[in-house]
């Protein structure tokens, strides 16, 4: 090995035990001689100053670096899988996906490189070709880690629960500890109004990780489905505690709190919810509590400014309807939501009606 390998194979060994600085410099004193050497060489040393860069998120400077190792050597792995890497980091999804499927045509085991051209089509919206890439990493790595999280997440998106259940359980029996995973998995159960399950799963994640915002939301939310209000509100509180300014965790405590016909306490979370945040469902809540005081004539004034503000929006259609038929206005409600959406083109507020035999 001649004294420019070894100063190249020591800076690289360098690099892999993250003291970056020695490494750089090192490179830096063999780019100040790249006229000397060969083609070779010559990437090699590049394509290592382009993964310092890279590993200290220095992107641009790291893909100047791998774009003149691509120069001298087109098929150098580190510098395509540097410069793949270099443009997920500034989330440039389409150049990134070129880079990766240039990489697999050099090494087509690298499996974590088809874990990651996945993973930016699924960011992409492609998701037949995520999918594609996700199933293609398993056919050859059934336990990949990245494919199983990344299909479960993809199926999830697409409400495909019972899919995104077999890979999520798969990657829970390899590490039964993972938070996120027992966290969305209790996430579908909940959805599914499978409360005992859901809750299963996220007291596991919430006894190895208690301080876990997203566990602590899901604990709330099974119990306020169960209708175990007391219990519930304790972790609302507790999440209110953590993230003031969170106006869905203000509106859940207003929810409970009329539930549990604690009405003042009710209406001053609806009013914050609105008054500071402009949160719709606190509107929604304010509208609530008119009703129940049977303040009916103002209940319908804010109900037309809600349609008003936000007609597009299915779910509080579906909410005004409801509010629109307990005050009395169930004859009315086809004309007054002609004025704010065409019920032909919105299948589920129309299904809605339908259902409730109001149109």
């Amino acid at each position: 090995m001649s004294e420019i390998q070894m100063k190249i194979e020591q800076a690289k060994i360098l690099s892999l035990q993250k003291k970056y600085k020695e490494s750089l410099e090192l490179y830096l004193e063999l780019e100040n001689n790249i006229t000397n050497l060969d083609d070779y060489n010559r990437a090699k040393i590049y394509a290592g100053i382009g993964n310092i860069y890279r590993a200290e998120l220095q992107f641009s400077k790291a893909i100047k670096y791998f774009h003149k190792a691509l120069e001298f050597s087109p098929t150098n792995k580190l510098a395509l899988k540097g410069i793949a890497n270099a443009y997920r980091g500034i989330k440039d999804r389409q150049q990134e996906l070129s880079w990766w499927l240039k990489y697999i045509e050099v090494d087509k085991k690298d499996f974590l490189a088809l874990t990651r051209i996945a993973d930016v089509y699924r960011n992409l919206g492609n998701l037949g070709k995520a999918e594609q890439y996700y199933l293609m990493t398993l056919d050859n790595q059934s336990t990949n880690k990245f494919a199983l999280m990344g299909l479960g997440d993809l199926y999830y998106k697409c409400k495909r629960y019972d899919q995104a259940l077999i890979y999520w359980e798969q990657l829970l029996d390899l590490y039964p500890e993972f938070i996120n995973i027992l966290t969305m998995v209790g996430n579908i159960y909940r959805l599914r109004k499978d409360f005992p399950k859901a809750m299963e799963y996220y007291q596991k994640a919430y006894k190895s990780s208690s301080n876990n915002n997203f566990v602590l939301y899901g604990i709330a939310d099974t119990l306020r489905g169960s209708k175990q209000y007391e219990e519930s509100i304790h972790f609302w509180k507790e999440l209110l505690e953590r993230d003031p300014e969170n106006p869905k965790i203000l509106t859940r405590i207003a929810d409970i709190y009329f539930s549990l016909e604690q009405y003042n306490e009710a209406e001053v979370h609806y009013g914050i919810a609105w008054d500071k945040f402009q949160d719709k469902y606190g509107f929604v809540g304010k509208i609530r509590m008119l009703i129940q005081k049977q303040e009916i004539e103002e209940a319908y004034t804010m109900l037309l400014e809600l349609l008003s503000m936000f007609g597009k929006d299915t779910r509080i259609v579906i909410l005004s309807i409801d509010m629109l038929v307990s005050i009395g206005k169930s004859k009315e409600i086809g004309a007054i939501l002609s004025n704010y959406l065409d019920l032909s083109m919105n299948t589920d507020v129309s299904n809605y009606l339908s259902k409730l035999q109001l149109n």
